[in-house]
């Protein structure tokens, strides 16, 4: 994988395929998930990838991703619905089922989000 770019026209990562070089377009992606050195590219079309490259390095090319997890960057455009399941105000529930979440997405996919990172993902549906 070569570094990203930014165009007028928005950011894009250029990867080796099967048939020479790529250039996926970020709005194209709709998550990566980090496996090891190694991340997993799913786009809109139902294409994916597997490039060799940390999430971390990816993250800093497309900074307008949300890490909403140790292993998975997704693009807010994407987003379909943010399911928080913190109990009601009142009960009291474990510290190991605190403030857990879903990301659903467009694609259908479900992913958790770290309740670390909670505050991020708010900033990111009120903007």
């Amino acid at each position: 994988m070569k570094k990203g770019k930014s165009t007028s026209t928005g950011s894009y990562l250029l990867i080796a395929g099967y048939h020479g070089r790529e250039l996926i377009e970020a709005d194209q992606i709709i998550r990566l998930q980090g496996e090891r050195n190694y991340t997993w590219l799913y786009l809109a079309n139902g294409e994916k990838h597997i490039l060799a490259s940390t999430l971390k390095r990816i993250e800093a090319i497309l900074p307008h991703f949300l890490r909403i997890n140790k292993g998975h960057l997704i693009n807010p455009i994407y987003i379909k619905r943010f399911h928080d399941s913190s109990p009601p105000a009142g009960r009291k529930i474990s510290a190991s089922r605190a403030s857990k979440g879903m990301m659903l997405l467009h694609s259908g996919d479900r992913l958790p989000w770290s309740r670390r990172r909670l505050y991020h993902y708010l900033e990111a549906f009120a903007n």
